[in-house]
């Protein structure tokens, strides 16, 4: 029986093709992805703007009172998951807009979340001063609502313990 044995030469073409599909089948995502995100921005930014007055007129009010604390810290939480989805999304086809498929990969690359710093640094350099100011918008909203929710989630669970941790007693 013959054994089938790939010589060195073959085996480097080999290599290089199939680094090369890799690549090409990334691109397509990529363009796939920034596509997508081009389409359902406008989407993600309607509700992000939603999503403001609700946090503000609704939840805010509603983390007052010890009654409706837990729906205010799941709302807030939730929150800000839909400003961090826009500003993801935003972060991503500003990138992929100004800086190319490249900066998208390394943004990428850098756990995920580097398309938005990358957009940051996009449109500062870029001198586009609306959109840095609304990347750094949502990005603080992002941080403040799911902060605050998380925060008040756990002071309820701690309230909750030391009411349980009295009953034992």
């Amino acid at each position: 029986m013959r054994k089938f044995i790939i010589n060195p030469i073959s085996g480097c073409l080999l290599g290089a093709l199939v680094f090369v599909g890799i690549i090409l089948i990334t691109l397509i995502f990529l363009r796939g992805g920034v596509w997508l995100g081009e389409k359902v921005l406008p989407f993600f930014m309607w509700l992000a703007r939603i999503t403001f007055g609700v946090v503000i007129a609704i939840l805010l009010p509603m983390a007052a009172f010890h009654k409706t604390r837990r729906i205010a810290a799941s709302g807030l939480i939730h929150a800000g998951s839909i400003f961090g989805i826009t500003l993801w999304a935003f972060g991503l086809v500003l990138t992929y807009n100004l800086w190319g498929g490249i900066a998208v990969l390394v943004g990428i690359f850098l756990l995920g979340v580097g398309v938005v710093p990358m957009a940051m640094l996009a449109t500062l350099f870029a001198k586009m001063w609306n959109p840095f100011g609304q990347l750094i918008i949502l990005a603080v909203f992002t941080f403040i609502t799911r902060s605050f929710g998380k925060k008040l989630a756990f002071k309820l669970h701690m309230e909750e313990q030391k009411i349980h941790d009295m009953e034992i007693l």
